[in-house]
This record gives structure tokens, C-alpha cells and sequence, in this order.
């Protein structure tokens, strides 16, 4: 791949304004080349992008798939690395975003869980409010989509599941590929 940084940063763009999602680049030196975000969607607990980093264990191992994964703080977040013929150039971060599963109540006792700090619970559930839910599946989409736009290269969303089980990032309530393949299967040969 011998994309331009601006080209680079055009299609981070699209992806932010067209799902509502902070897009942040790291480049080789987890230095941030640009980030589109909206400035109120900072977790009260994380001090630091590299703070949240080290919450997905990364190395700069080459992956060619989108790595998934979940926060303790139960954010979503998808991560797509930057390789040039082989070297790695850098990491997009994509998130965060809240399952479409997890309920208001379930946010409230949450919070609650996390601080007996009333100042910080409000500024909690403001972050969390802020945030877009998002289903898995369309959050897998997203990511496919984004690595297209990169890379040119297809990717079913079962191999992407599948991969991010095998290198132990992924973290997403997602059920099992096979299954969701096989009920897809069964719905298109009954209609």
C-alpha cells in the first residue's frame, strides 16, 4: 500500500462523519497524526490515549484484519494498523461506541459500580449518553468497510471473528460465527 497520509486522513474523515465515530491515527511512533472527535467523548477514567492503548495489550506484530475489542469500561473499539509493504506505519482507532444490548438501566448500576463519587458518576453518564450504540454487527461492518477503503481487500465478517478469537483481543458478546453463518443461510433458502 502506498497511500498519502492526506488520503489517509480523507478516508478517516468519511468514516467519522458518516457514522459519528472518533477516528484517531497513531503513527509508528504512537504519536496522534490527526484525530476527528468530538471533544466531550473522553472516559473520565483514562488519563491518556496510551492509557486506553495498553487496555488492548497491542504489539506491532503485522495483523491484516480489523482487531476488535472491548474496555473494562465496556466501550467498543475497533483498531485497523497502517502497513507499507510489510513494515508497520502505524494504528487507526475507531470508538468508542456502546452496544446496542446494554440498557439504560444497566449504564445507571454500572456507573454506579464504578465510583461512590457523585461528581463522577454525573460526568460518567454524561460520557456514556454520548456515545453512539451501535449494534456488533454493524460495528464489524464499519470496520470492514474502513479496511476496504485502506487496503482494496474484502473480508467476511466470520474470518474477522474468527482471527481476533485466535490472537486473544477480541472481547465483543458476539456469537458464534458458524451459527450466524448457518441462520443466514437457513433465512435466504426459506424466502
Amino acid at each position: 500500500m502506498a497511500m498519502k497520509l492526506q488520503d489517509l486522513q480523507y478516508i478517516c474523515k468519511l468514516i467519522y462523519e458518516a457514522n459519528n465515530m472518533s477516528v484517531i491515527y497513531l503513527n509508528e511512533d504512537e504519536e496522534v497524526e490527526f484525530e476527528y472527535t468530538t471533544s466531550n467523548r473522553r472516559n473520565p477514567f483514562n488519563k491518556s490515549l496510551q492509557e486506553l492503548l495498553k487496555q488492548f495489550h497491542l504489539s506491532k506484530d503485522l495483523f491484516t484484519f480489523p482487531l476488535l475489542g472491548t474496555t473494562q469500561f465496556y466501550e467498543n473499539y475497533f483498531l485497523i494498523q497502517i502497513n507499507n509493504q510489510n513494515q508497520y506505519k502505524g494504528i487507526i482507532i475507531v470508538g468508542p461506541t456502546l452496544p446496542t444490548e446494554l440498557t439504560n438501566e444497566r449504564l445507571s448500576s454500572l456507573v454506579y459500580d464504578m465510583s461512590d463519587r457523585m461528581d463522577l458518576r454525573e460526568e460518567l453518564i454524561h460520557y456514556y449518553q454520548s456515545l453512539p450504540r451501535i449494534s456488533t454487527s454493524k460495528f464489524i461492518t464499519i470496520s470492514m468497510q474502513l479496511y476496504y477503503m485502506i487496503y482494496q481487500e474484502t473480508l467476511d465478517p466470520a474470518d474477522i471473528i474468527l482471527k481476533n478469537k485466535s490472537v486473544g483481543v477480541q472481547k465483543l458478546n458476539i456469537a458464534d460465527p458458524n451459527i450466524s453463518i448457518s441462520q443466514r443461510r437457513e433465512n435466504v433458502s426459506c424466502h
